[in-house]
């Protein structure tokens, strides 16, 4: 059976180790043999786009949702099972709950908040307003991670139907970097003079704040990154067994404690940081809109 991870890197490492371990022990309980896959970090290739290519798609698949944009609805229905067991198995925590989805091809185990960070020690502060809206002030210096990375193209996708007369003179103002370290690494720097505000998971940008990294955290809330789970069509029991790994309660505490919402209602959250259930709600309607925003 064949498991792949491609998710966040400031939690990819415990979820691939804690995972390992787990279907090292289901293997050995069922027989089957088991590989673990983790794509590499060019998000301008994507993994399902490759696996369909070459003919192999993953049994199972704990991904960023918008990694599923590049098929329609209807290949989709081909190619994964219904995760319908799943829902009567697992709750749901409210504050996710709009992230359940009503064909049961893809079930939420985590999600990210996004927000937007700049350094204290310079002048930037003095021209925020606290919304999303301050990343089109033309008197900032904005930088985003590569614009193929999640998190660029889901902010991207929320400015773009939020802002639609204003967002093509941002993009064309707006400066692309790299990975989302590289990001707040150069705003931190002293090159970083140049870059006023940037873009940031709440989880880095909490572990930057020693460096003078601040969240200007907007009134609209921050906006969600969601990591789901796939099954293939037809994949067996063992994937199912292999999916439930995932919303395991010691995995579902630790995602509480990184600074990201775990779809568990009872996993415990990180209650140092208020912001992380300040959440916009307004930035799709159901997965098959979420998918169409993000086709940027």
């Amino acid at each position: 059976m064949r498991l792949l991870i491609h998710t966040a890197i400031n939690t990819r490492g415990f979820i691939t180790s804690y995972v390992k371990k787990r279907l090292a022990a289901l293997g050995r309980e069922t027989g089957e043999e088991m590989s673990l896959e983790t794509p590499g970090h060019d998000h301008s290739v994507n993994w399902l786009s490759e696996a369909l290519r070459e003919g192999g798609l993953p049994d199972v698949a704990l991904t960023h949702a918008v990694d599923l944009a590049v098929i329609e609805k209807e290949r989709k229905q081909k190619l994964f099972d219904s995760l319908e067991s799943l829902y009567e198995k697992y709750p749901v925590r409210k504050e996710t709950a709009h992230l359940s989805d009503l064909d049961y091809l893809v079930f939420p185990v985590y999600a990210i908040p996004l927000v937007m960070v700049f350094n204290s020690r310079n002048s930037a502060k003095e021209k925020l307003s606290g919304t999303w809206k301050d990343l089109l002030n033309s008197e900032l210096n904005v930088i985003f991670p590569d614009m193929h990375t999640p998190i660029s193209q889901t902010v991207l996708s929320y400015l773009k139907q939020r802002y639609p007369n204003e967002y093509q003179a941002f993009l064309s103002r707006l400066t692309f970097g790299k990975s989302p370290v590289e990001v707040i690494q150069a705003l931190v720097s002293g090159r970083s003079g140049r870059f006023e505000l940037a873009i940031s998971n709440l989880s880095f940008a909490r572990m930057a704040r020693q460096k003078g990294i601040e969240v200007n955290m907007p009134v609209e809330g921050s906006i969600l990154l969601p990591q789901v789970l796939v099954i293939r069509k037809d994949a067996g029991e063992t994937a199912y067994r292999a999916a439930g790994i995932f919303l395991e309660e010691e995995l579902q505490n630790y995602l509480g404690a990184q600074g990201v919402i775990p779809v568990s209602p009872d996993a415990e959250l990180n209650d140092t940081d208020p912001a992380i259930l300040n959440i916009c709600q307004e930035v799709w309607t159901d997965w098959e809109d979420y998918y169409r925003r993000m086709r940027l």
